[in-house]
């Protein structure tokens, strides 16, 4: 009878284990066969409203609640199951205004929890395990968060119905070494970075490069680890030195402008390389009360028109790391062609010429004489935000001079300016700021006549903060013309032009470099730069010279009213 179901016959014990053996082999490769089908990578997937790309096995599912998470459903009776789920992973990515490392928030909402390196595709990640309060008791997930260098957010979620198992932490590898990022610029070489910066820098190991939300100024994002860990981003981008401008005040106005630190709070050690380039360092001398991420900046400068600004992100923990790794960009930086900055006497003459000639006309070629309220909204990384601005001529006659107003709203922020400009060159020019954590800024500025000096007063939360007054240079324009001088480089002039703007929050005026962009949509554009802050926006304007638009680094405003009363 056996012989009738194997083919062997009484005796052949041999025949029959072989037989036995291949059956228990074939049965082992399907089952080792199914259990690599559900960890095969599959093809790469868009993640809604993310540039992420990710790989998931085949056997995993969108989540029709959540459409940037997957998860892996329930086999058999499912009546019988806690959860419609086995597994389940999540990805979210969060575009800041400036980098944070990831474990100053985690030590906010994770207490104790042992943080561990870890990686999301080519950058450097930190990893933590949590444990969750379930309704059927406690279970563990794992948090993944990388913060790239310009700051954005990555985070990944991996949570199982049942016991974490090293098969999991292996898929989970798996899946976050196999993210893409579907943007040029946070995939940019280290070498075409650079080149796209101006610079020439050596990398370190550990470090990435990432392009600027706005790639018409010159600059890169590098991130840094500390074993392992994002620890630190350094903002580098190339800036200038206008005539009469050094590298102390230039970091001075920063510091007073960013920090609301004034003068004396400021300390610049500098020293010079071997090449005669001069370097200057100034820290926030407390960090602790620092809610900011630029922690310090650094500035080099060979000539005037070879100049780089370098700002460090980090916090408390990171920021001798991250100083020593400016330090060493800053003494081993090389400055190559950069696109966009203009030979410094051409474009200083023609910011000259421009400013006389609108001291000369005023700004009746411009403005006319009809009054204009218009609006800019949008949602930005600060949430929606508007800028409502009004003007009109001065008793209705426009060769007296205007007056106007703005206002910008934020979540937790209004920023009300109210200015009255003649043509005597006597001006008034008043900014108050409410921030959201109580703090108030007010800022008075003023000029009798052409020829006077300018007063300026500054008051922070009510006690003085800072007062001094200074005589302007022949590049000046004069508060709130400098618009008028943005609207002119974007539909008129030839080429770009350096120009002198009032610095409202520290002692005197700083270069702003105004370059014409190519049109676009219908608009004239503009990027503007200031020497302090040259990661640069862009203005869009009409045929009629009023602003349509305003894209920076933190989102981009549009015009959405279009009256005159």
């Amino acid at each position: 009878m056996l012989g009738a179901y194997t083919g062997s016959k009484p005796g052949r014990r041999t025949a029959l284990l072989i037989m036995v053996a291949l059956v228990l082999a074939g049965a082992l490769a399907l089952a080792w066969s199914q259990v690599r089908a559900t960890r095969t990578l599959g093809p790469p997937i868009a993640v809604p409203g993310t540039p992420l790309l990710v790989r998931l096995p085949a056997q995993w599912k969108q989540d029709p609640h959540k459409p940037t998470a997957f998860v892996l459903p329930t086999r058999g009776d499912s009546r019988q199951q806690t959860a419609d789920f086995e597994r389940r992973i999540s990805f979210q990515y969060e575009r800041t205004s400036g980098f944070r490392p990831p474990l100053a928030s985690l030590r906010a909402s994770a207490g104790k929890r042992t943080a561990e390196p870890a990686r999301i595709g080519p950058f450097a990640a930190v990893q933590v395990r949590q444990k969750e309060h379930r309704r059927w008791g406690f279970g563990e997930s794992i948090l993944r968060l990388a913060s790239l260098p310009n700051g954005d957010v990555v985070s990944v979620l991996y949570l199982p119905m049942s016991a974490l198992t090293m098969a999991d932490l292996e898929l989970l590898d798996a899946i976050c070494k196999a993210v893409q990022f579907n943007d040029p610029s946070l995939t940019v070489g280290w070498a075409e970075a650079c080149g796209q910066a101006g610079i020439a820098l050596a990398a370190d190991e550990s470090w990435r490069a990432v392009l600027p939300a706005v790639p018409e100024a010159p600059g890169l994002f590098v991130g840094g680890a500390v074993h392992g860990i994002p620890a630190w981003s350094l903002g580098i981008f190339r800036t200038w030195l206008g005539t009469g401008r050094d590298v102390t005040g230039l970091l001075k106005d920063f510091a007073a402008e960013y920090w609301l630190l004034n003068q004396v709070q400021i300390t610049t050690p500098d020293w010079k390389r071997e090449d005669g380039a001069c370097i200057a360092l100034v820290r926030h001398p407390a960090l602790t009360r620092n809610r900011r991420p630029i922690s310090a900046a650094a500035l080099v400068a060979q000539s005037p028109v070879k100049a780089v600004l370098i700002f460090v992100y980090s916090d408390e923990q990171s920021a001798a790391a991250a100083v020593e790794a400016a330090e060493r960009a800053a003494r081993t930086i090389q400055f190559l062609p950069a696109p966009g900055i203009p030979e410094l006497t051409a474009a200083e003459e023609a910011g000259r010429e421009f400013a006389a000639k609108l001291a000369s006309a005023g700004a009746v070629p411009w403005w006319g004489e009809l009054p204009v309220k218009l609006k800019l909204a949008g949602v930005t990384l600060r949430g929606k935000e508007s800028v409502s601005v009004a003007r009109e001529p001065l008793g209705r006659n426009p060769v007296r001079g205007y007056r106007g107003s703005s206002l910008v709203t934020v979540a937790g922020y209004e920023e009300l300016t109210r200015w009255e400009v003649m043509n005597s060159g006597r001006y008034e020019f008043k900014t108050q700021v409410e921030m959201g954590d109580g703090q108030t800024i007010e800022s008075y500025e003023a000029c009798a006549g052409r020829d006077e000096a300018v007063k300026r007063l500054v008051v922070l939360n009510e006690m003085e903060h800072a007062r001094g007054s200074f005589r302007p240079g022949p590049a000046f324009i004069r508060p709130p013309f400098e618009v008028l001088a943005e609207s002119w480089v974007a539909r008129e002039a030839a080429g770009a032009l350096f120009t002198e703007f009032s610095t409202l929050l520290a002692g005197g005026t700083h270069s702003c470099l105004l370059r014409p962009l190519p049109p676009k949509n219908g608009y004239a554009r503009v990027l503007v730069q200031r020497d302090y802050w040259p990661a640069g926006e862009i203005l869009g304007f009409d045929e009629s010279g009023e602003i349509q638009f305003l894209r920076s680094a933190i989102g981009e405003l549009r015009r959405v009213t279009n009256r005159r009363p």
